[in-house]
């Protein structure tokens, strides 16, 4: 079964506002590929919420991962996943 995780940084009332993770989501809806999103838990883990969901979707050990360019938590998420031996896609520039 192919599935796609995604990273999502929106609240959780909002789908996926990043252009990122919107193109993602659009591409595996286009595919028939099943979705998996993963949000933060601010309430439970505050700061550390984005950094605990990287450490969630990273348990589900996916085949790979695909870094856009981001922020720390970008960062913490490729860099944990090469530490897992997980394959990393990073994409780099300046965008459109």
């Amino acid at each position: 079964m192919s599935c796609l995780f995604i990273a999502n940084q929106a609240p959780r009332s909002v789908k996926f506002t990043l252009p990122a993770e919107r193109i993602a989501a659009g591409w595996a809806e286009s595919r028939g590929v099943t979705q998996i999103a993963f949000k933060p838990n601010w309430s439970k883990h505050a700061k550390a919420a984005p950094f605990r969901r990287n450490d969630e979707m990273l348990s589900m050990m996916p085949a790979g991962v695909i870094i856009f360019p981001g922020s720390g938590i970008t960062e913490n998420l490729r860099d944990k996943a090469h530490r897992f031996g997980i394959t990393v896609w990073e994409l780099k520039g300046e965008g459109a």
